[in-house]
């Protein structure tokens, strides 16, 4: 019973700071599913692997087609399961496309997500020199630590 009432608080304190956006909420951080650490500690793996030098660039949607406007993607050096770096940072114009520009061959972390709220792609395939990608980005649960964890 007491999980019960911890996960509505979290749930009130999500729902207050979005209908309320510049509302400061006095609290400790709380996750639904996992602790900080569990975050700190998940190891991801390379969802970009790149042979060559690649130009990249492409489309965030949702499932209903809309597109993501004005929304940060995000591309990671992949050190190791629980180390990345951030390479750069860039925004989608107002029908969605982004352009990452040339990449070095190498094992990357392409974050086209700005939360953990969204799936990140588990694999982008670029066989080419320009690699186009159009994703749709999908909604994670919210009862997994993905959902909740910074971004990685």
């Amino acid at each position: 019973m007491q999980r019960f009432h911890f996960n509505r608080a979290v749930i009130l304190a999500t729902l207050a700071q979005a209908i309320m956006p510049g509302m400061t909420l006095h609290s400790q951080v709380v996750h639904l599913c996992c602790t900080v650490e569990d975050c700190q500690h998940r190891k991801v793996l390379p969802n970009l692997v790149l042979a060559k030098p690649t130009h990249l660039l492409g489309v965030l949607a949702d499932p209903t087609g809309a597109r993501f406007e004005k929304s940060k993607v995000e591309l990671r050096r992949w050190i190791s399961a629980t180390d990345q770096v951030l390479l750069k940072v860039v925004e989608t114009d107002n029908v969605g496309r982004f352009d990452l520009g040339q990449i070095e061959a190498g094992q990357y972390r392409f974050l086209p997500a700005t939360h953990g709220g969204f799936k990140q792609p588990e694999s982008v395939l670029c066989p080419q020199a320009e690699c186009r990608v159009e994703l749709v980005l999908q909604v994670n649960p919210t009862d997994i630590p993905e959902s909740v964890c910074p971004i990685r």
